[in-house]
């Protein structure tokens, strides 16, 4: 039978040395740099290879290059745009899902290859042992990051599903009792932060919107404080001042003894300098775990 324009037979041989003969068709594509690349389609009958050369037309020839890349090599790519569009907050906690949680497991299979089922494995058996927020956060990060893949037109559909994000059991929450906080404001009156204790114990507020308080924030005279942002990392490491999520700032309540406290507080002995040359109340070597750091110091002591 005499073959169409376009197609012809090739002889290719098989794993266990035998020999076959197939029909070859070649579609020719643009890819986004305007270059004119080559993508063959191969079959054992006529019918079947216009089958795969329709399909072939209907891809973009991006997809065809997932097939030859990694999800490792995918997620690399992914994670230096997350670091260009995103906080350096955001960038660190996804670099180090991706390296702990993500490449150890999945990093090999090819992108176009990745299905359903290797998330599934992953999150409910090769995770099992992890806290169930901690594998929440692996299927956001995989889910964005295919997201994106397929918005590149590298895959044609996101492999993982929203039936596959795992349910978080929330741990009951356990607040310090008068006792326990008593002690704790006792073991640290003489420390440099017990200001920024008595301020958590009495107000409540989260530890970034404490690092973040500026002196002008707070009104002694009429015992209140104005959260007017969180401290945090820039993108080029330094502490840096973060709007709040809602507009304008928020006011809360400071009690008497808190104000009292905080009136008596010395300015000079652990303030820091942000990058726009603003002062905030506490200490210059702050990060996410120092409170921790603190509390756990002084139940040493």
């Amino acid at each position: 039978m005499r073959l169409p324009r376009g197609f012809d037979k090739v002889l290719r041989k098989n794993r266990n040395g035998t020999t076959c003969t197939l029909i070859r068709a070649r579609v020719y594509k643009y890819d986004a740099a305007d270059k004119r690349r080559r993508v063959s389609a191969y079959g054992s009958t006529l019918d079947d290879v216009k089958r795969k050369v329709e399909e072939v037309k209907r891809r973009s020839i991006a997809s065809f290059d997932a097939g030859k890349q990694t999800l490792q090599q995918y997620l690399e790519s992914w994670l230096s745009k997350v670091e260009r569009d995103c906080s350096r907050r955001t960038h660190d906690l996804y670099s180090d899902l991706v390296r702990r949680h993500v490449t150890p497991h999945l990093g090999a299979l090819r992108l176009g290859r990745l299905r359903p089922k290797d998330i599934r494995d992953l999150l409910d058996r090769t995770l099992l042992g992890v806290g169930s927020r901690t594998r929440q956060l692996v299927y956001r990060v995989i889910h964005s990051s295919l997201d994106c893949a397929v918005l590149e037109e590298l895959i044609p559909a996101n492999p993982c599903l929203k039936q596959l994000k795992p349910k978080h059991s929330y741990a009951e929450f356990r607040s310090l009792t008068r006792e326990e906080a008593q002690r704790l404001l006792a073991a640290a009156k003489d420390g440099k932060y017990f200001t920024l204790i008595y301020l958590a114990l009495a107000t409540g507020m989260r530890q970034g919107e404490l690092f973040g308080l500026r002196w002008p924030a707070v009104n002694i005279e009429h015992c209140f404080v104005s959260v007017e942002g969180t401290l945090t990392k820039g993108k080029d490491g330094r502490p840096a001042l973060q709007p709040p999520a809602e507009k304008g700032f928020i006011r809360v309540a400071l009690p008497a003894p808190a104000a009292a406290a905080a009136a008596n507080h010395d300015h000079g002995s652990i303030e820091i300098v942000l990058s726009g040359g603003r002062r905030v109340i506490v200490g210059k070597d702050v990060d996410a775990n120092t409170l921790k750091r603190v509390v756990k110091a002084l139940e040493a002591g």
